[in-house]
C-alpha cells in the first residue's frame, strides 16, 4: 500500500514588505514527557541542533524536527497540529490584532513560549527568531488550521501581503 500523501491544511505562502506568513505543518513534532528536558523550563524555548524544542507545560516538551531521545517518553503529533511561521517586522503588529499576549521584547523575547488563545484557537506560540527578524511559529490542532490561517490571511491585508511564489 502506498503511504498516504500529507496534505497541509494552511494555504499557501503569503508575503508583504514587512512580514511572511508560511506554512510548517509538515515538520515533525514529537511532544515528549518526563521529569526533566534539556534544562527548558516552561514557558522557554531553544534550538537543539536543526531542532527547536519548547514547553508550555510542566513536564511536557514539544520537539520540531527534531529526534526525541529513546529514554523518554514520545508522541508524535505530526499529523494533529498544523503549523504556521509568521515572520518579518511586522510580526507582531499582526499578532497583537489576533491575540491578547504582549508581543513586546520585553514580555515576550526570543526563545519565549506560551499556550494562548489565537482567533479564539487554542494555540501554542514559540518566538524563534530568523537572524535579526523576529519570528512566531503558531502551533494548532490540525483542524483549525485552516481557519486559523484564513483569519491570519485577513488581517494581515493591511501588511499588503499576496501570495507567495
Amino acid at each position: 500500500m502506498a503511504e498516504p500523501t500529507f496534505a497541509s491544511p494552511v494555504g499557501a505562502e503569503l508575503a508583504g514588505p514587512n512580514i511572511r506568513i508560511s506554512d510548517e505543518t509538515s515538520s515533525r513534532k514529537t511532544r515528549i514527557v518526563g521529569a526533566s528536558f534539556e534544562g527548558i523550563e516552561t514557558g522557554h524555548a531553544k534550538r537543539i541542533g536543526d531542532g527547536l524544542a519548547y514547553s508550555t507545560s510542566p513536564n511536557e516538551w514539544t520537539l520540531l524536527d527534531a529526534d526525541p531521545p529513546p529514554d523518554k517518553r514520545s508522541i508524535d503529533l505530526t499529523h494533529v497540529r498544523a503549523a504556521i511561521r509568521i515572520t518579518g517586522s511586522e510580526a507582531k503588529a499582526l499578532l497583537a490584532k489576533v491575540c491578547a499576549l504582549d508581543f513586546d521584547d520585553r514580555m515576550f523575547p526570543p526563545g519565549s513560549a506560551a499556550r494562548t488563545s489565537v482567533a479564539a484557537t487554542a494555540t501554542e506560540v514559540v518566538r524563534d527568531d530568523k537572524g535579526a527578524e523576529p519570528s512566531y511559529l503558531l502551533i494548532a490542532s490540525r483542524s483549525f488550521g485552516e481557519y486559523l490561517y484564513g483569519v491570519l490571511a485577513d488581517q494581515a491585508r493591511e501588511f499588503e501581503v499576496a501570495k507567495g511564489r
